[in-house]
Order: structure tokens, then C-alpha cells, then sequence
């Protein structure tokens, strides 16, 4: 029996050519999407999931820190934590210092994956050593251990325990010794590093330079703190024993990749709000495929009458007809497999580009993947074959052998309301996109409170230049090419140095500024307005110890006269009107600017003359290369830079526009072979309107009709949950795109463009028909 299900499910495939190939087709993409997306969320839920203690690590945030919160906490909280909190078994403190570069062969090079920790780290976090002790690898602070790459690409086949390497950071160097070797770190972990030292490493450097109090100070956050709880402890009852220590939280470990990105300084992190709409366009996608075979199903149905009539009569059970039309469905999805793992294959470099990962299709390393696709092409198979199973296998044989006619008025509807659907999906994903496009273009054109135009953003090594910063400077301004320079913790960045101050006339009250270090030129050469006061000047050789704030940091600081006022012994000389230095995710922020120091300048702004972009590119880097040869370089239009913060938008706007070109040619499929077989049911109908005086034009009208109307359904169910859905989006933002009337017509026209183009071929055909044809034979 089963033998003749396959005979006869072969035999149907190669009498319906077209029928083949748009079901395998829409199946394919149907599944390439399903495929995507669930390796896209099984890969960001399993990040830091394999440490043996994970259920028990927490992270201690603050929430004080601005709006945001901060994953940066001061080091003093770890020893308080450890003197009143027995519940806490381990404390470990990690620093992600901003500039190290490592020695190889005489060059120093940068790394961005230099870590220093408290000396428990190992045995806190599930690590494998290949060499070395993991208890005793972080005893001293000049030891250091590195993974299985770094020890190759340092020492080759030689073991790299007791080897030395030298590490530069601010202006110090250091001989660190290797103490042990571990695997590459996984990449579903959230703290990455190649190298890992000490954390007395990181607090003697800051003890030697401006932050003598490092350890005693509870307003310096510069560190990320980790806690082990004893067996069978709440995070909540070690939070209630903070006491007076207000704005700290416990996060689980599992959760710090995908619930972090609303924090600020927390680094790269994934984001929740897209596992859940990923995966909502996924299914969606899925279910529209799914949709195609049955709306293609139904519409052949008709021609299949009398072979349902003739196997009932010959004995065919009603179960025997349900396995056939299913197993058809099966075989289906298995042949539309191959191409989907094909298409996955080709489709994933550009994906990992999108989604900001490194997402593999590797079969024999990871078998759950087989089943998980397996899975997956089954589940479509019932989807798609269960309906039209159903409803065939309770026809009556007598009256399916008196006519072919068994796609009733019901299953017509049915078939516009999976059509509708269809729509529906592919409409909302294009008006998502669009207000995602109109949202970045708000933040890269809105105004930030300074002049943008003839601004580019140059980045060299950190601490590159150091105590020739002048020099450097003044080389950059001998080229006819540029007007202004100036460097500091200049925008674009998202790193945010945080201030803590007590409020005027309410001292108990902390309020954060965000502090950023410029040169005297920085308000000059940003063309910023001047509300009070006056500007920086060098004519003052106390302005490097005096500060500016903008109009925000006077009014949270509840300053009213700010003039003279002493901020941490530093004299406000000057107000600026506020200016936005960072994205449209956050309001402005209360700055204080003060003159940085030469060491930690890596980011300047050059405002060149109209037109002359790259000539002053390529001035700035022979300058660069002559005082600062082994120094990197970035150099770009500040409006580039700045389309940096939206990074994440840019992947969401290119996300939803790639799987809403998969949602508009699966429609466009189903669409398709909707008209065929509905120019079939209309084809007498036509023949006698023409006899009776109906011209091409009133057919072509008739014809468009139906789908118009479901077109209109579509949209307006679309802009309801569009709306609702992209509104929501939108509350990310401080500043936000008004969701208008006319990028909603905008995308009605599109829809109607899409489907009149798709089925213009067979209403143009059935309109031009001859009705001497349609009744020689009747």
C-alpha cells in the first residue's frame, strides 16, 4: 500500500509541473527562514550556559547610574559584600582595561581582549586549563594566562608556561609571566578574553596615576563584579542585605547576554526584544509557506475529483486517503529540504553580517541539528497536508464522480483567507522596515546641537601621542585642508564616563554628569553655543583645572547661578547649550567637560574645508605616520561614525527587509497559483459576459476585483499591528519618528503593485479569451 502512495504521489508531481515547482519553491524559503531563525535563538539562549555553576553566578548592577543603570561597579562594594553578606561563597572582580597592546616580535600589538580579575576567577567560572594550575594560575600580580590561540600565535609548538610577554598599557610596560594555559574561550560566553592577568594589575595603575582611593572610593564604577551564592540562595535575600547600599540589583549569569542592553558601558550584549521578534517573523514566514500549499491544494483539489471517487468506490478508506494526501505533503517538504539547506548555506555568510554572529551549519559537530531540521520539515508537512487531507477524504464518491466540482463557496473563502494572511505578513514586515529606515535617518539628520557638516572623526592608538600632543596637533593644522582640530573623549562613542555629585542644597541626593575630557579647541571647533561664561582658553593656565557644563548638568545639579561655583575644587567657568553626543536611545545628558589629559586622548575631530575630505585623510595620516608610525587609524565622515550607535537598527532594518522579500515572493507563489486555478472557475463565466456585450477591460476589472478587496483587509489589519507593535518599538527612543498616514498609503500602493503584477499574466489571459472556445463543446 505504501509503494502505491508513492507511485501515485510521483505520478502527481510530474503531472503538475508548475504546481511542483511553486510548492517547492515557497517550501524552500519557508524553511530556509525557519532554519535561520532557530539557529539565530538557539545560539543567543545557550550563551554562558555550560559554567558548572551557572544557576548560582550573579552579576551585581547598579541602578543609579543614570536612567540606564551600569554594569560597573565600584571595587570597595566587593570587600563590603564579603564582610556582611555570608550567603555571597565567591566574590570576583573583573576590568576590561580600553588600550592594551601585547609584544610580538618587537611590535606592540593591540588587543581588545585583555582582561585583568580577582585571582577566584577560575574558580568561579567553568574554564578548561591545558596547562597550568587554575587555583594558583593568578597568585601574582605580574602572572598571566592565555588561551590555546594566543599560545600559539606567541610561542608555536613550544609550551608558553613560565614564557614571557610584554604588555604596554598607559605609559607603563609590563613583564607578565605565563602562569597557565586554557581552551579558546566559547563563543556563547559573555566574558571574552585571550589574555587574563591579575586585578592588583589594573588598581596599582590607576593607584599611580589619578585615583590614589581606588580601592576606598565608592565613586569610582570601574568594574564588573561577580557573585557565587551558597547553595540554595535567593538573589532576592542578598539583595535586602545591601541595606543602605541603595541601586544595587543581582542579574543571573544566563541572563547577561540577552537582558543587558539597555545598560550602559556593558559592552556587546544580545538583545531579548529581538529573540522574540526574530522569531515572530520566522513563524510567520513559516506559516505563510505552509499557507501556499494549502491555498495551491485546494485549488487543485477540483482536478482530483474523480480519483478520490474512483479509490472510495474501489475500497479506500477514509484513513487510506488522509495517508495519501499527507504523505504527498511529506514528500514535499523532504524534497524542499535540500534546497533550503542550500539556500541556508549561501544565505549565512550575509546573515552573520546582519545578526552580529558567527552561526554555522556544521551537521557532524552538532547532530541536534539534524533532528531540529527534520523536525521542523515534518511539522510543515502536517501543517500544509492536514487540511486539504482532511477535507478530501470526506467526499462523498457518488457525487464527486457526477461533477469535479468539490471546492465548495467555504473552501473559496478559506483559500482569500490564507491569501489575506499571505499579505498581511509580507505588508507589516515592509512597514516595519520603513519606520525603522525613518528612525535611523532621524538620528543621523537630527539636530545634535552642533554643527555636523565638514566634520570627519579620526581614532589613532591610544596614547599614541602622549606629551607631543601640541606638536601633533599643530601638524595637522599646517594643511590648507583643515580648519579645526580637536581631541578628547569625543563623539561618536558610547563609552560614557560617569561623575557622581552631590545636588546643591540637597547634598544627600547623587546625582550623575557624564564627564568627558576635551582640549581647549573642543566647544571652537563643535561650533557649540555659549549660554554663560566664557569659553577654555590657553590664556589661562588655570582652565585645566576649571570645567564647562551644558544646561542639563546645571539644572539636575540645581545650580543657579553655575558661574564661580566649585564642582570637586574644579571653578564652572562657562554653560554650553546642550548638545547630543550620543544616540537617539537616550535623552541628553548632564555633561561636564574639563580638560583631558594628552595620555588619554585616542579620538579627535577635524573640520575640513567644503570638498576636501580626502586631502585632509590623507594629510592626518602622513602626520600620524611620521610621529606615531606603529599607530592604528580610523578616519570617516562624523555622520558615518555616528551611524555607529545604530548599529542594531541597521540590522533590524536589514533583517526584516530580507525576510520580507522571502514573505513577498512566497506570496507571490501562492498569489500566482491562486489566479491560475481561479481563471480556470472563471473561464465560463467570462466566455458568457463576452457574449452578452462585456469588453476585456470589465472582465480584467472582475477578475482584480477579489483581490482587491483582499488586499484592502490586508493593509488595514496590517496598519493596526503595525502601529501597535512599531509604537512599542519606538519607546527605545528618547526622540522618536511620527508613524504617519502616508507611509502607510505608501505601502497600500506597494501591495497593490505587487499583487497586480503577480496575477496581471492570467487576468490578462482569461479577459482575451474567445468564448467560441469556451462552448464548441458544450
Amino acid at each position: 500500500m505504501i509503494s502505491l502512495w508513492f507511485l501515485t504521489a510521483l505520478r502527481v508531481f510530474k503531472r503538475q509541473k508548475t504546481l511542483l515547482f511553486l510548492n517547492l519553491f515557497g517550501l524552500s524559503l519557508g524553511l530556509c527562514s525557519a532554519f535561520i531563525i532557530s539557529l539565530y535563538v538557539l545560539n543567543e539562549i545557550r550563551y554562558d550556559r555550560f559554567h558548572k555553576n551557572k544557576d548560582r553566578i550573579y552579576r551585581v548592577n547598579s541602578e543609579a547610574i543614570f536612567k540606564e543603570g551600569s554594569p560597573k561597579v565600584p571595587i570597595g562594594l566587593s570587600e563590603y559584600i564579603s564582610r556582611t553578606i555570608p550567603e555571597v561563597e565567591e566574590i570576583v572582580n573583573i576590568r576590561i582595561p580600553r588600550y592594551t597592546r601585547i609584544n610580538k616580535d618587537g611590535k606592540f600589538i593591540l588587543t581588545n581582549k585583555f582582561i585583568t580579575v580577582s585571582d577566584q576567577f577560575f574558580e568561579m567560572f567553568s574554564f578548561n586549563f591545558i596547562e597550568g594550575d587554575p587555583i594558583t594560575a593568578l597568585n601574582d600580580i605580574h602572572s598571566i594566562v592565555i588561551t590555546k590561540s594566543m599560545a600559539e600565535y606567541y610561542f608555536k609548538d613550544e609550551l608558553a608556561v613560565g614564557k614571557l610577554l610584554e604588555m604596554n598599557d598607559s605609559r607603563e610596560n609590563f613583564l607578565l609571566t605565563v602562569t597557565g594555559v586554557i581552551e579558546d574561550i566559547p563563543k556563547l560566553s559573555s566574558i571574552q578574553a585571550d589574555f587574563i592577568g591579575n586585578i592588583e594589575l589594573s588598581l596599582e595603575t590607576f593607584e599611580r596615576q589619578d585615583f590614589k582611593n581606588i580601592r576606598t572610593n565608592w565613586n569610582l564604577p570601574f568594574f564588573e563584579t561577580y557573585v557565587l551564592l551558597q547553595p540554595n540562595i535567593k538573589k532576592e535575600s542578598v539583595e535586602d542585605k545591601f541595606g543602605p547600599l541603595e541601586g544595587y540589583s543581582l542579574q543571573p549569569l544566563i541572563d547577561v547576554h540577552l537582558k543587558s542592553s539597555h545598560l550602559i558601558n556593558a559592552g556587546p550584549t544580545g538583545n531579548l526584544n529581538d529573540v522574540f521578534l526574530f522569531s515572530g517573523i520566522g513563524l510567520g514566514i513559516l506559516i505563510i509557506a505552509c499557507f501556499n500549499y494549502i491555498i495551491l491544494s485546494i485549488g487543485q483539489s477540483s482536478s482530483r475529483g474523480k480519483e478520490i471517487g474512483i479509490k472510495k468506490v474501489a475500497g479506500a478508506s477514509r484513513k487510506d486517503i488522509i495517508f495519501q494526501f499527507l504523505l504527498e505533503s511529506l514528500l514535499m517538504s523532504i524534497l524542499s529540504l535540500i534546497p533550503a539547506v542550500i539556500m541556508v548555506k549561501l544565505f549565512l555568510p550575509k546573515i552573520n553580517q546582519l545578526f552580529r554572529t558567527d552561526l554555522e551549519l556544521n551537521f557532524w559537530e552538532n547532530l541536534w541539528l539534524i533532528g531540529l531540521f527534520i523536525s521542523i520539515t515534518c511539522a510543515i508537512a502536517l501543517i500544509s497536508g492536514g487540511h486539504i487531507s482532511i477535507i478530501l477524504s470526506k467526499l462523498n464518491p457518488i457525487k464527486v464522480l457526477k461533477s469535479d466540482k468539490i471546492t465548495g463557496k467555504g473552501q473559496i473563502i478559506f483559500q482569500k483567507i490564507l491569501i489575506s494572511f499571505q499579505i498581511f505578513v509580507f505588508v507589516t514586515l515592509v512597514s516595519s522596515t520603513l519606520i525603522i529606515v525613518k528612525q535611523i535617518q532621524l538620528g543621523l539628520n537630527k539636530d545634535q546641537g552642533f554643527d555636523q557638516d565638514h566634520l570627519a572623526s579620526m581614532r589613532i592608538s591610544r596614547r599614541a601621542i602622549v606629551s607631543n600632543f601640541n606638536a601633533f596637533k599643530n601638524e595637522l593644522l599646517q594643511s590648507p585642508y583643515i580648519r579645526g582640530v580637536t581631541g578628547g573623549d569625543v563623539p561618536p562613542t558610547n563609552d560614557r564616563g560617569i561623575i557622581p555629585l552631590p545636588q546643591k542644597g540637597n547634598p544627600e541626593i547623587i546625582v550623575y554628569l557624564e564627564g568627558i575630557g576635551v582640549d581647549f579647541d573642543f566647544i571652537q571647533v563643535l561650533d557649540l553655543e555659549i549660554t554663560q561664561g566664557r569659553d577654555f582658553t590657553l590664556d589661562f593656565l588655570s582652565d585645566s583645572n576649571n570645567t564647562i557644563l551644558n544646561e542639563m548638568a546645571v539644572k539636575t545639579l540645581n545650580l543657579d547661578n553655575p558661574i564661580g561655583e566649585m564642582i570637586e575644587k574644579k571653578e564652572v567657568i562657562g554653560v554650553v547649550k546642550d548638545f547630543h553626543l550620543h544616540s537617539l536611545h537616550s535623552s541628553i545628558a548632564p555633561t561636564q567637560l574639563e580638560i583631558g589629559k594628552a595620555e588619554y586622548i585616542e579620538r579627535y575631530l577635524i573640520r575640513y574645508e567644503p570638498g576636501r575630505f580626502a586631502e585632509a585623510r590623507e594629510h592626518c595620516q602622513a602626520v600620524l605616520s611620521k610621529m606615531a608610525p606603529d599607530s592604528d587609524f580610523l578616519f570617516q565622515e562624523f555622520s558615518d561614525a555616528l551611524g555607529s550607535f545604530y548599529n542594531q537598527e541597521q540590522r533590524l532594518r536589514g533583517i526584516t527587509s530580507l525576510f520580507g522579500g522571502f514573505a513577498i515572493v512566497i506570496a507571490m507563489l501562492g498569489l500566482f497559483g491562486h489566479s491560475i486555478f481561479a481563471a480556470k472557475r472563471k473561464t465560463h463565466e467570462m466566455g458568457v459576459r463576452k457574449v452578452f456585450g462585456a469588453r476585456s477591460g470589465d472582465m480584467l476589472t472582475l477578475f482584480a476585483r477579489d483581490f482587491f478587496i483582499l488586499i484592502v483587509l490586508a493593509n488595514v489589519l496590517s496598519w493596526l499591528v503595525s502601529y501597535i507593535f512599531m509604537n512599542r518599538w519606538l519607546q527605545n527612543f528618547a526622540y522618536q519618528v511620527n508613524i504617519g498616514g502616508l507611509l502607510f498609503m505608501t505601502v497600500f500602493i506597494f501591495s497593490i503593485l505587487i499583487v497586480g503584477l503577480t496575477i496581471s499574466w492570467q487576468s490578462m489571459k482569461v479577459s482575451r479569451i474567445n468564448p467560441t472556445e469556451i462552448f464548441r463543446h458544450e
